[in-house]
């Protein structure tokens, strides 16, 4: 289920934000898509549940032409297990790597199911979580994933014509 409440200035400012400008928000149901110019996004979760806040995260795949790309947000084993049985096309040639690398995030049977050209991570090297996780990094070097990293490229920009992607 959509996390409506958190404690963070963050979300108590966006929350604020959102009713200031008499707006409402509506929270997306897995299998729902929504165009996006000459792109679809289809929303994939959350799919029920969870105790831990990160599975709530909602992942995207926003397919262009004949490319994809998956958005884990910070989604954990949990939710990558309930998404990988939905039965929902998870391929994708660009993967955002759930939770910053975190060792929680990135199962292999996750890995496989996406099985990415790319996998990006956005971290930041003095992360006090030690993201990105040797495990995810061990993961994504025997599934022969080439791995973008923001802490080591800084801002990363990924093109697609919808046949090819390029960094």
């Amino acid at each position: 289920s959509p996390v409506t409440s958190y404690e963070s200035d963050a979300f108590a400012s966006f929350f604020k934000y959102v009713e200031r400008q008499g707006l409402q928000l509506t929270m997306p149901v897995p299998g729902q898509t929504l165009a996006l110019g000459s792109a679809t996004v289809q929303f994939l979760t959350p799919l029920k549940e969870y105790e831990n806040v990160n599975d709530a995260s909602v992942i995207l795949r926003v397919t262009y032409g004949q490319t994809s790309f998956v958005f884990a947000g910070d989604a954990e084993s949990a939710a990558e297990k309930a998404l990988r049985e939905s039965g929902f096309d998870l391929s994708a040639d660009v993967l955002k790597v759930g939770h910053h690398g975190s060792s929680t995030s990135s199962k292999r049977d996750f890995l496989q199911a996406v099985s990415p050209d790319y996998a990006v991570i956005t971290c930041d090297y003095t992360e006090s979580a030690g993201a990105p996780h040797d495990e995810v990094a061990a993961r994504l070097e025997e599934l022969e994933i080439p791995v973008l990293r923001t802490d080591l490229s800084g801002v990363l920009t990924l093109h697609t014509d919808g046949r090819d992607v390029s960094v």
